[in-house]
């Protein structure tokens, strides 16, 4: 009888996230949230301009094959999120707030 593995959990390809404008044109993504409500935001990192940004919805399946990396981020639980410098660095995870 054959194994079955532990299905690994991942995004559709056709699942709605937001992102920031500059995310929406080529930008690589430095930062995740899944907010408190289960939405997903892929940014920029720049806090300034993403806090003030009018966000947009895009398949995250566009943005997994530009950066493979993002697919881990499925396992973020609500009101957690990551973050990097540089798309060549690390992910470190972080918590939100109820009122951030």
């Amino acid at each position: 009888m054959a194994k079955r593995g532990v299905k690994k959990k991942q995004f559709r390809e056709d699942f709605g996230v937001f992102v920031c404008p500059h995310v929406l044109e080529g930008a690589a993504v430095l930062s995740v949230v899944r907010d408190g409500e289960g939405d997903w935001q892929f940014s920029c990192g720049d806090e300034a301009s993403d806090m003030n940004a009018d966000l947009h919805l895009v398949a995250v399946g566009e943005l997994i094959q530009r950066d493979p990396s993002l697919a881990d981020s499925v396992e973020l639980a609500e009101n957690q999120g990551i973050e990097r410098a540089k798309t060549y660095k690390d992910w470190d995870s972080f918590s939100i707030s109820e009122n951030d």
